[in-house]
């Protein structure tokens, strides 16, 4: 019973890792698409 308790407590830690990297990749992709919406000079001279 033990092994088993082990093993969930690390099948936890790897799936709570894999979320905390698609959430970042996420959002990075956020960041990147408002990088490029964002006009250079976003003000009128």
């Amino acid at each position: 019973m033990v092994l088993s308790f082990n093993q969930a407590i690390e099948l936890s830690d790897v799936k709570f890792m894999q979320e905390k990297k698609l959430t970042g990749k996420y959002f990075e992709e956020i960041l990147v698409k408002r990088i490029k919406a964002t006009p250079i000079f976003p003000f009128k001279f």
